[in-house]
């Protein structure tokens, strides 16, 4: 049997979308099966990582030349396309590499837009649940059920079991979710808090490549305390550096699914997000949010919840999250 999984993008999905990708991998011991990525940082984690590259037979990149109409010519018996899937393209990038079985999602607002129809089995999205069960419920013809899929599924066979006393932060996101940050002032105050009462543990900034301008404020704001910087690193220089943290704090964003994978006790500062849906996969974890009426608002389950506009003039949702709240939080673990 040949299987191709087209997506998932980004290397947070491309983390919830690895429990399916297991499932799969139990399920047909000796199909072939292979991935179609639409990034860049998806394809070096693809690659480089043992936890997902023992389950590939083939790594293709969507930007590398002649990719689609070579993998048409595969004629693949089944193509899955990973969730979350809700803009058109990856249904046509399904339909036309052709396989006899194309696997997808049909969302909740049946939006013609998706394009959903180029499917041969559309799986209804079930409200409510993770992203993790969300692309686990795909294998549902396979006679898989989600429900009965463990969290322990998801951690790495890289972390550490013994951490080091360094406390992560990852205070960015990727550029067009810059709408998800709790605010740079906040995370210094933060920082200093802990630094005060927390003497012996060291303090990891990393920093994604458009976030430059981060980098500088930090280290002009936090002179004199114990800061390391992480910045331009690959995939597994990253992963070694948080694979150490005890602690990662962070914004809704793909370096807290990746400390979280790795066994760091996660501290997620979510806003607009929904967090039943792509907090962290683990029960080592604290979500920190303000339950205000109109969240989550993001990235939910219609097409307009991907143009991201907010009823106020600041987010306040993320504002009404205070840093000696978090500090809280980051205590009870360190007790």
């Amino acid at each position: 049997m040949k299987i191709l999984i087209i997506g998932p993008y980004g290397i947070g999905n491309s983390i919830i979308c690895l429990p399916m990708v297991k499932e799969l991998r139990k399920k047909f011991k000796d199909a072939r099966i292979d991935v179609l990525t639409l990034l860049g940082s998806t394809r070096e984690l693809l690659n480089e990582v043992d936890d997902f590259s023992r389950l590939f037979n083939n790594i293709y990149y969507v930007k590398d030349p002649g990719t689609i109409l070579s993998l048409r010519k595969e004629k693949y018996d089944c193509s899955i396309t990973a969730f979350p899937s809700a803009r058109p393209h990856y249904n046509i990038l399904s339909f036309i590499i052709g396989a006899s079985m194309r696997i997808g999602s049909v969302y909740p607002d049946n939006n013609l837009f998706r394009v959903s129809f180029f499917n041969t089995v559309n799986v209804p999205v079930v409200i409510g649940i993770h992203d993790v069960y969300q692309n686990i419920n795909l294998l549902q013809s396979f006679g898989v059920n989600y429900t009965k899929v463990s969290d322990k599924m998801n951690q790495s066979i890289l972390a550490l079991k013994k951490k080091r006393k360094v406390i992560g932060f990852h205070t960015g996101s990727k550029k067009e979710g810059s709408f998800k940050r709790w605010g740079n002032a906040n995370f210094i105050e933060l920082i200093r808090l802990i630094s005060s009462q927390y003497k012996k543990y060291r303090i990891r900034l990393f920093f994604g490549p458009h976030e430059e301008e981060d980098v500088h404020y930090f280290v002009q704001k936090l002179k004199g305390l114990p800061v390391e910087v992480v910045t331009n690193r690959t995939i597994k220089e990253i992963i070694k550096e948080i694979n150490e943290c005890r602690v990662f704090i962070s914004n809704d964003s793909g370096l807290m699914h990746l400390a979280a994978f790795l066994g760091c006790y996660s501290v997620s500062i979510m806003g607009p997000s929904d967090f039943r849906r792509t907090g962290p996969f683990t029960r080592n974890k604290v979500i920190v949010y303000s339950d205000i009426a109109c969240r989550p608002c993001s990235h939910t389950y219609t097409i307009s919840s991907h143009r991201f506009e907010c009823l106020y003039e600041t987010r306040r949702c993320l504002e009404e999250v205070k840093p000696q709240e978090v500090f809280l939080k980051v205590q009870k673990e360190l007790r």
